[in-house]
């Protein structure tokens, strides 16, 4: 399957590819060519975290999200896109999955998905 690179309108995705069709709206440059990914920032400049280091009842600015494309494409429905608060919730006893409240929908998402996903405590 052919994939265009994420729009250079969406800041902080750090994916490869993402399937064609599923942003929308999105138009491809011209000359095929597909948009430019914002670089990633180090993170010691930041406060940025990764998700899955909060602790139950803090909170967080997404600031970038990385990982496979279909694990961007999950992520990004489900409402994980920079600049959208998220509240880690709590941790399962056996410390997987995390619960976070995101747009005021409670989701379960795996540690290992949290830790594709950079955040600004707050």
């Amino acid at each position: 399957m052919r994939g265009q690179r994420s729009p250079q309108g969406v800041p902080g995705l750090q994916g490869r590819t993402l399937p064609r069709g599923n942003l929308p709206g999105a138009r491809r440059p011209a000359g095929g060519g597909g948009a430019r990914v914002t670089p990633p920032r180090d993170r010691a400049d930041r406060r940025t975290r990764k998700l899955a280091e909060l602790e139950p009842g803090s909170r967080g600015i997404v600031r970038r999200v990385s990982g496979e494309p279909g694990l961007l494409r999950r992520l990004m429905e489900l409402g994980f896109v920079p600049g959208t608060p998220v509240t880690f919730v709590r941790r399962a006893p056996m410390g997987d999955p995390i619960e976070l409240r995101l747009r005021g929908t409670h989701f379960s998402i795996r540690t290992s998905e949290a830790d594709r996903i950079d955040v600004d405590p707050f």
